[in-house]
């Protein structure tokens, strides 16, 4: 059975790589970077599931972290560390 949620990748080009798991589970994958998320230049399909998967990258890893933190706070992050992300 395929899954029906979205996965997000901190890195759409590690991403590519990703174990056999994520790639063959049928989920949509969108290559692209949750900065392009979190500043709002990519929206999501509204009452999906989300889930983001690490590609294991500390500096990357901790970032994304922070920007979900703020996100989904409401909390404003600063547009550097959103266009950190989308520059990957």
């Amino acid at each position: 059975m395929a899954i029906a949620n979205t996965v997000i990748f901190e890195d759409r080009k590690t991403a590519l790589y990703q174990p056999g798991n994520i790639r063959v589970s049928g989920c949509i994958i969108f290559f692209r970077s949750a900065g392009e998320i979190y500043s709002g230049k990519i929206i999501l399909p509204e009452g999906s599931t989300v889930s983001c998967d690490s590609v294991g990258v500390a500096i990357l890893d901790v970032t994304a972290a922070k920007l979900a933190c703020d996100f989904y706070t409401c909390k404003r992050t600063t547009s550097e560390t959103a266009k950190f992300f989308i520059n990957l």
